[in-house]
């Protein structure tokens, strides 16, 4: 990928920096994030096992920039999205339409008494526009 002109991101929660063959690959990514799901040294520890060796204080003062080092876009649109330090781009589904053709087909299979019949249904994403990408054709 690398001799293409791709820039490499590596995302890890830091669980196998031990080895250090992978230490070796990780010097050739363009940019190595460590996962970090708790601003709370404790808890980020039990919840993404990172290498012992790694310190939280130090990788926060070190971190990459959003988004001027990197582009993030969620998938989702959960709430907290729009909350977090850099808000979050994603890409919406309406849960009320996907929630509707469920109970739609449910009761037109109830009313019919008929079997399952595999069907397949489309309900159009949207791209909410937050603060943790830039570049978009249309957005600047």
């Amino acid at each position: 990928m690398k001799s293409s002109g791709i820039r490499i991101a590596v995302i890890t929660n830091a669980s196998l920096l031990w080895d250090k063959n992978l230490r070796e690959e990780l010097k050739d990514a363009d940019r190595v994030s460590l996962k970090i799901d708790s601003l709370n040294a404790k808890t980020w520890r039990k919840i993404d096992r990172p290498h012992r060796s790694l310190e939280l204080n130090a990788l926060l003062e070190n971190s990459i920039s959003v988004p001027d080092d990197v582009s993030i876009v969620g998938y989702d649109d959960i709430n907290i999205a729009a909350l977090i330090r850099a808000p979050l781009d994603t890409i919406h589904q309406s849960k009320f339409e996907m929630g509707e053709i469920a109970a739609t087909q449910l009761i037109d299979m109830r009313e019919r008494m008929e079997e399952c019949i595999a069907r397949h249904f489309f309900v159009k994403p949207t791209l909410v526009i937050r603060k943790s990408c830039k570049g978009y054709p249309d957005a600047e």
